[in-house]
């Protein structure tokens, strides 16, 4: 792959790896305290239902991330040769 092409998967991996970031935030941490036994959260403030199935963001968010890293780093390395 060229740099270009390089460059075009690491800005979206990026940006999935900060979306995921913002919907377990948003679906889970800031909830995690509201799960009850079977994993349901009913938030009457936002008038919604979330259950912990949303824990899944956080690890994705993680793991594109760490694509993101390792994509700029072969950029980098295709600069240098």
């Amino acid at each position: 792959m060229n740099r270009g092409a390089l460059a075009y998967l690491a800005t979206a991996l990026g940006l999935g790896s900060v979306l995921c970031a913002g919907f377990f935030i948003d679906r889970y941490w800031l909830r995690r305290d509201c799960f009850d036994e079977t994993g349901v959260c009913y938030d009457p403030v936002a008038g919604a239902t979330f259950t912990s199935g949303s824990f899944g963001y956080g690890p994705a968010a993680v793991l594109t991330g760490l694509a993101c890293l390792y994509v700029l780093h072969r950029m980098r390395v295709l600069k240098n040769a």
